[in-house]
Order: C-alpha cells, then sequence, then structure tokens
C-alpha cells in the first residue's frame, strides 16, 4: 500500500478548536489520503515538531517526493499524519508525535512546550492540514538522517528570515519572535 492509500485522521473543516480532544473525538474520522489531499471539507491533523536548542531551530529544505506542493521550501516541521493504529485524540497525537520524530530523526521529545494550532488557509496544502504544533526543547536519542529528512541545519532566526519557509514555518517563526510561550524569559 502506498502513502496516498492510507487513511488519516481528519476533522470536519471550520471546526471550533476549544476542546481540541473532544472535537476529535466526537467528529474526527479516518479518510484515505488520496481523497482527503484536495477535499477542503476536512483537515488532516499533523504532529509538527519544531526542535529548538540554544536559540537555533533545525531546519531543512524539502526534497522532491514527499509533498510536491512543497518541494524546494524551508521546513522546520518534524511530524507526520495520524494513522488508525495511532487512536483518536490528545495521547494519539503525541503517540503520533513520537513516532514520526522517531522514523524522521531518530530522537523522541523529552521536553516539549505548546500545543498551538495551525490552521491557515493560504495554500491548498494549508487549506487540508490542521497543525497541532509543539516545540521539543530536549530530546532522547541522536539526531539520524532518515529518506524524510536526510540533512538539516541548526539556524538562528535571523538566518531564517532569508529562507523560502513553507508557510507553517514562517507561522511558527512569527510566533516565536512574538514571544510565544515566554520562551526567551527563562
Amino acid at each position: 500500500m502506498g502513502k496516498m492509500d492510507e487513511e488519516v485522521l481528519c476533522i470536519p473543516a471550520g471546526q471550533y478548536l476549544g476542546n481540541f480532544e473532544k472535537v476529535v473525538n466526537r467528529k474526527g474520522v479516518f479518510l484515505v489520503r488520496k481523497y482527503a489531499e484536495h477535499n477542503f471539507r476536512f483537515r488532516h491533523i499533523i504532529p509538527y515538531c519544531v526542535i529548538l536548542i540554544d536559540n537555533k531551530i533545525l531546519a531543512y529544505k524539502r526534497k522532491k517526493g514527499n509533498e510536491p506542493r512543497l518541494e524546494g521550501q524551508w521546513s522546520i516541521g518534524v511530524g507526520g499524519h495520524m494513522h488508525p493504529e495511532d487512536g483518536k485524540g490528545y495521547a494519539a497525537i503525541e503517540r503520533a508525535r513520537d513516532r514520526e520524530c522517531q522514523e524522521e530523526l531518530g530522537i523522541t521529545p523529552h521536553k516539549t512546550f505548546g500545543d498551538i494550532y495551525i490552521a491557515l488557509d493560504k495554500t491548498e496544502v494549508d487549506r487540508v492540514h490542521l497543525g497541532f504544533c509543539q516545540i521539543i526543547t530536549a530530546y532522547n536519542g541522536t539526531l539520524t538522517p532518515s529518506k524524510e529528512i536526510p540533512e538539516w541545519e541548526f539556524l538562528t532566526f535571523e538566518e531564517l528570515e532569508h529562507k523560502n519557509l513553507e508557510t507553517w514555518a514562517q507561522y511558527v517563526i512569527d510566533l516565536l519572535e512574538s514571544g510565544w510561550g515566554d520562551l526567551f524569559d527563562k
């Protein structure tokens, strides 16, 4: 079975996300990815982790393959779709987050903060995805290249300003620079 034939967890678009777990438990459905990718009535839930160490963010340029609509853009997010084996609700998001971090970089988050939703409408990709973002400030394991993320750099906010960033990356960087989570006061 190819990636486009897998089932991914989605919620109907336009949902109020105040009690996210309740929304996912009541309205979450698994849809075949190839049908959900262009269906603006649903949003795929994507754990989107940002690794921030010593005021530098792990960043990588998206290569040809996984998501053609993002090819060539820089990302700061580690993550991916949720599958039936992950389950539903907040615990499932953590399971999917940990699975994706392990698959893509060989690590497991140890310290995180955040929990913010990314529900943008700027691009076709944005309109069918809902990001659940957390900032990872410590992890277990050793960063290891993978097919999804074969190479990366740790960049400052200033260095990231000069990159062609995907919309979610720019959104998260803007939040961090505005003091999200009082990160830099700690």
